[in-house]
């Protein structure tokens, strides 16, 4: 590496609220837009976006769905220098029990 500057396109990662790939999922589904290619990046987000209050603290009002725990689905936070990157899916059983699993990335900026 040269220390060059890197330049590519935009790229948006966001959920795909507005079905830019045209397949009839949206809030549970996150994509990758850059230009016209839109790349699906993970299905089944949890479809809740639930946040803390002005103290920071989760509580019963800031609980959309009441289930006690905080679902945001895709979120980034500036950490150390970097972007911690979390992604929330969550699926139902047979039995019609709730299971969720986060993933957590932390990303350096190279440039």
């Amino acid at each position: 590496m040269d220390g060059a500057l890197e330049l590519s396109a935009p790229r948006t990662v966001k959920r795909d609220l507005e079905d830019e790939n045209a397949d009839g999922i949206t809030a549970t589904q996150l994509v990758l837009v850059s230009g016209d290619m839109v790349r699906v990046l993970a299905n089944n987000i949890a479809p809740e976006n639930e946040g803390t209050d002005a103290n920071g603290v989760f509580g019963p009002t800031q609980d959309t769905n009441g289930n006690g725990r905080q679902e945001r689905g895709f979120w980034l936070e500036a950490r150390n220098g970097g972007i911690e990157v979390s992604i929330q899916a969550q699926g139902e059983t047979r039995r019609g029990q709730l299971l969720s699993t986060m993933l957590t990335e932390f990303v350096a900026p190279r440039n």
